[in-house]
């Protein structure tokens, strides 16, 4: 027996169609109610013989459901759940019985919505490690700071369309942003350092260390030659927080 490819198959339609489940009895991803709401598209049919629980149903309450809802089911359940298994292949079925305007399917996805979707799925391909130490936060809190938030461009590799987050370097009394601080290591803070810039290359030293506290401290911001090509190579030293340093990332100013 050859090798076992480990896949998924992603289905946009309002109902999966059983000659795909058929093509794909051993385990499958699908989307939708499925019309007309038969056994097969209920959240209980979870796949079967060797393909039990591996097979995904999320059936809607009713018509209607459009770009937000599959988004959300998309952002929180599935994608979560394809990230998780790791698989080699993904194979979509981008059905358009789900679009605005189609008699049967009842559903509301727009042409951005569709696109939004395949860029997510593509954008699965890039790495995202996230840090190495996979501690949660010892503590979360909010804080207000004087700078302005703005978006800019408008794609990025990792999250596919849409408006990028940036904070802007210069703090000013007439601004405030609201940011939400979690209690992290510094060794993790480098980790995601790395993530954010998109640079995937090994560093056998961190990026920050504790000796440029000080200079962080003295000069509120440090560029990291290292990742000067990224989007958020410039270190922000923002105040302290219940005596612990507050460290972000954004752009290098050069205005």
């Amino acid at each position: 027996m050859g090798n076992v490819i480990r896949r998924t198959r992603t289905v946009f339609e309002p109902y999966g169609g059983n000659w795909r489940r058929n093509a794909f009895p051993r385990g499958t991803f699908d989307f939708g109610s499925f019309y007309p709401c038969g056994g097969d598209g209920s959240h209980c049919m979870t796949g079967e013989d060797q393909g039990a629980g591996y097979n995904i149903n999320v059936p809607w309450e009713h018509g209607q459901c459009g770009d937000v809802d599959y988004l959300a089911v998309w952002d929180h359940i599935l994608i979560p759940v394809t990230e998780t298994y790791n698989p080699e292949i993904i194979l979509i079925s981008a059905g358009f019985d789900a679009a605005m305007g189609d008699p049967l399917g009842g559903c509301c996805l727009t042409p951005f919505g569709y696109s939004l979707m395949l860029t997510k799925v593509e954008g699965m391909s890039e790495p995202c490690l996230g840090a190495r130490d996979k501690s949660s936060p010892k503590d979360v809190k909010w804080k207000s700071v004087p700078h302005r938030l703005f978006f800019a461009r408008s794609h990025s590799n990792a999250w596919g369309d849409g408006g990028v987050a940036f904070l802007n370097p210069e703090s000013s009394s007439n601004d405030k942003t609201y940011m939400r601080c979690y209690r992290i290591t510094l060794e993790q803070f480098n980790d995601v350092l790395i993530q954010e810039n998109l640079n995937y290359k090994s560093f056998e030293s961190p990026l920050v260390d504790c000796h440029d506290m000080e200079f962080l401290v003295k000069n509120r911001s440090m560029c990291v030659e290292s990742i000067k090509d990224g989007w958020y190579s410039n270190v922000l030293y923002l105040g302290e927080l219940d005596g612990i340093p507050i460290l972000t990332m954004t752009y290098v100013f050069c205005g």
